[in-house]
């Protein structure tokens, strides 16, 4: 099931690439078979499959299906440490999951320190939290004394 909803993110990022660097009305040579195929795998309703499976395969191809036929790119936001990363694309979405496959945990650490991530999902610099913020003990410091 991944890999067939990784199959169709690429395919709707490299559209998502030949519409923007090529042409606006740009469609590939099989479009239309291909939108079959999406429409198929968006009510896909096969009984050996998890009814979970079955639900984000759904979710993920109407998605899919969109981008590819109406040129609607998905939306995200990811929100850490008063931030927020804005992705627009299915290009920023992809490497956004890749970064968290390899990054797990960490990447919400990662995207408040690390320059370079910052650079590549235009964060800008890094933000320093630590003026203005006390710390729990200078808080209730006063109470103890």
């Amino acid at each position: 099931m991944d890999m067939r909803v990784s199959a169709g993110e690429v395919v709707a990022a490299l559209y998502e690439a030949a519409v923007s660097t090529i042409d606006e009305t740009f469609k590939f040579p099989n479009q239309h078979h291909l939108l079959e195929i999406l429409a198929g795998l968006a009510t896909d309703s096969v009984k050996y499959r998890a009814k979970k499976d079955r639900k984000v395969q759904r979710s993920s191809f109407r998605q899919i299906y969109n981008a590819v036929e109406q040129q609607e790119w998905p939306s995200f936001d990811v929100k850490f440490d008063g931030e927020v990363l804005t992705g627009d694309s299915y290009g920023v979405k992809l490497l956004y999951d890749a970064v968290c496959s390899v990054l797990k945990s960490g990447t919400n650490a990662h995207l408040k320190s690390n320059i370079l991530l910052r650079e590549v999902f235009d964060l800008g610099p890094v933000v320093d939290r630590t003026t203005g913020r006390t710390s729990k003990l200078q808080r209730v410091g006063h109470l103890v004394y």
